[in-house]
């Protein structure tokens, strides 16, 4: 054991020698300060598209300096200091997370539980014009049975992805993954390259299209920021997977462009599309024209999600975003508020109030809903492996649910004393397997085209109009817990910083999302699918998972 943290240090060493990890990282604790900056009306508005090249990061944060109160304006001298007091900057941090489960409905075996330990190292440079460069790497260890290497609570995302070929002893792996992004802005024109995340919209957590949390692709990035018009362009290479979200090929696109219009400091109006393709290069989706019309003139069934992005501030400290994507409509059954995959959409709307001098720093209260087959394409062009889909390495690129699911959200952010956080969170989580909805003949229909997978997730394909949440059995998710982390006082050492995490979760017909019927084929019988059904229904349970993570990071 000795030995294998020695490694881990000093490989976070090597990879670090690579200024700041907010120009890297977009899930970085910097955004969720311009955020609140934002809301209160010390900034008019936030970049499209997250990590921000590096020299918008230091405009921001002058305007905070110059128009916020005194602890705004403090909190940002630090955010500065921290990360451009000097040209370069390293980071490591180290993590051990562990969760147990127990099976509440038989109470067989005990508790099952899996440990996990990571090391992440980062480091950015600022050179001259605004051009800037970061490169973050982690590695991690885990003693779990998970295929990932993780302990991951449901459906949680990690925040760093994993290698393809791991280190393996045994059950314990080690996996090495990094990302790399230059970048260069001024006060009109961005642009980025590299080998990153992305994120879309003010949500901390990710909006409908294109999420912080989704797997790292090669990408690059295009903005511009007028008075009353802003527009991005996105453009990144993806990994197509099978039916049963297997990983395939490369050869898979998604490019992304977005005009905002601003006509006044309240209000922002965002319309969007994207188009997930394969198999060719198709340089005429990068034209700033709505996907939809090129897409139906190639003809190749491109898969295209468009949206409205609406936020509104009500007054300083208060703000509404929702966000709206639409990959199928039929505005007949809308109408009749008939939500079913007729209307393959997603929605997320929430709340935001970020007050100023008050221990409260944020709140943030928020739904959002996913129609049955978002995000799903069934039109293969007779291909083993599904390029439309909306994944990355088998990975939604949107939101984290599943469809067929909807989730309501409240966190809240306080700080009693300086440098010392607690973040308290609650969530309630509804999803239901699309296939108890489906026929024998509906089964042997699809199963006919192939493998396919019946575990209700992103790789669900659609032949039957689906009711939203109208299955037999619903799976319901309880999650609370909290947060903390407090910020030692800067030295010349560095920036050391502790941070925990505690999270409890009541899951009721837990295994939801376990194949309902494995080994199926167009040749097996009603019985047999009938057999399968009854035993996929014995295996839902109860399920109570506590999760703890503890932490430090170091900045320098």
């Amino acid at each position: 054991m000795k030995k294998l943290f020695a490694l881990f240090f000093l490989a976070a060493l090597l990879f670090s020698a690579a200024s700041a990890q907010a120009g890297v990282d977009p899930t970085d604790d910097f955004y969720e300060a311009a955020l609140r900056w934002y809301i209160a009306g010390v900034i008019s508005e936030l970049p499209q598209l997250k990590p921000y090249p590096h020299d918008t990061v230091r405009r921001l944060l002058f305007t905070v300096m110059e128009k916020g109160n005194r602890e705004q304006e403090a909190e940002a001298r630090e955010y500065y200091e921290l990360l451009f007091a000097k040209v370069w900057h390293i980071s490591a941090e180290m993590e051990g997370a562990g969760i147990v489960r127990q099976n509440g409905t038989t109470k067989e075996n005990g508790a099952d539980g899996s440990l996990s330990l990571s090391l992440e190292g980062g480091a950015d440079v600022l050179f001259e014009k605004g051009i800037g460069a970061g490169v973050r790497a982690c590695l991690s260890s885990g003693l779990s049975s998970d295929e990932n290497n993780t302990v991951r609570e449901l459906w949680s995302i990690p925040s760093y992805d994993n290698s393809i070929d791991p280190v393996s002893q045994g059950r314990t792996r080690i996996d090495f993954s990094a990302d790399a992004v230059v970048s260069y802005a001024n006060e009109k024109i961005g642009v980025s390259a590299g080998y990153n995340r992305t994120g879309y919209t003010n949500y901390i957590d990710g909006g409908n299209v294109l999420s912080p949390y989704a797997y790292h692709a090669p990408e690059f990035s295009f903005s511009y920021d007028g008075e009353r018009f802003d527009f991005v362009q996105y453009f990144a290479a993806l990994r197509a997977s099978d039916m049963l979200g297997k990983n395939g090929p490369y050869g898979k696109f998604i490019s992304f462009h977005a005009l905002r219009f601003s006509p006044n400091r309240k209000i922002h109006l965002s319309y969007y599309d994207s188009v997930v393709y394969g198999k060719r290069f198709d340089p005429s989706y990068l034209i700033p024209v709505p996907s939809a019309l090129i897409a139906s003139a190639n003809g190749y069934g491109d898969n295209v999600i468009a949206g409205f992005l609406f936020e509104y501030n009500f007054f300083p400290g208060v703000s509404w975003l929702t966000d709206v994507s639409v990959d199928r409509l039929d505005t007949a059954q809308l109408a009749r508020f008939h939500l079913n995959s007729d209307n393959r959409l997603a929605l997320k709307t929430g709340l935001s109030y970020a007050p100023k001098a008050s221990p409260c720093k944020l709140l943030t209260f928020s739904y959002t809903i996913i129609s049955p087959y978002m995000y799903t394409s069934e039109d293969t062009n007779g291909e083993s492996y599904n390029y439309h889909s909306y994944t990355n390495w088998g990975r939604s690129i949107g939101q984290n649910l599943p469809p067929n699911s909807d989730r309501l959200s409240l966190k809240i952010k306080l700080e009693p004393i300086k440098r010392f956080s607690v973040s308290t969170f609650a969530s309630i989580t509804r999803h239901a397997n699309v296939y108890q909805s489906y026929s024998g003949d509906e089964l042997r229909e699809m199963l006919s085209k192939g493998g396919r997978s019946t575990d209700g997730d992103i790789n669900s394909q659609r032949y039957s109009s689906t009711p939203f949440l109208s299955q037999e059995h619903i799976m319901y998710a309880a999650r609370g817990g909290a947060e903390v982390s407090y910020r030692f006082p800067r030295v010349k050492a560095g920036l050391f910083e502790l941070n925990g995490v505690f999270a409890y979760t009541y899951i009721g017909n837990a295994g939801m999302d376990t194949p309902m019927y494995p080994g199926a084929t167009e040749s097996t019988t009603d019985e047999q699918f009938r057999v399968m059904r009854t035993a996929w229904k014995n295996q839902l349970h109860e399920e109570y998972d506590i999760f703890l993570s503890l932490g430090i990071k170091w900045t320098y």
